[in-house]
C-alpha cells in the first residue's frame, strides 16, 4: 500500500499506522508531552528547594538565637567577674 505522495505507510510498535503528516504531529505532541514533564519537573525541584532554604532559614535563626543568648551570658558573666576584681582592689587598697 502506497500514500499518494508515493511514500508507504509506517507502523510502529503499536500498530498505528504513521505517514510524514502524522509524524511531525507526533514529534510535535512529544516536544510537548517532554516540555511539560520538563515544566512539572522543574517545578516539584523548586518547592523541594524552596522547603530546603526554608529549613535552613529555620536552622540559621535558631544559631543566632543561642548566640545571642550565650552572648548575654558570657557578658553577664564578665561583668559579674569585673565587679569581684573591682571589690577585691577596694578592698585591699584599705588594708
Amino acid at each position: 500500500m502506497f500514500l499518494k505522495n508515493g511514500h508507504s505507510p509506517k507502523q510502529n510498535a503499536g500498530g498505528i499506522t504513521i505517514n510524514a503528516d502524522n509524524n511531525s504531529l507526533l514529534k510535535e505532541a512529544c516536544t510537548l508531552n517532554t516540555y511539560s514533564e520538563s515544566y512539572d519537573e522543574l517545578y516539584h525541584k523548586l518547592k523541594q528547594q524552596e522547603k530546603t532554604i526554608a529549613q535552613l532559614v529555620e536552622i540559621i535563626a535558631a544559631t543566632n538565637k543561642r548566640v545571642y543568648d550565650l552572648d548575654r551570658r558570657q557578658l553577664g558573666y564578665e561583668h559579674r567577674l569585673l565587679l569581684r576584681e573591682r571589690t577585691a582592689a577596694f578592698s585591699n587598697s584599705r588594708l
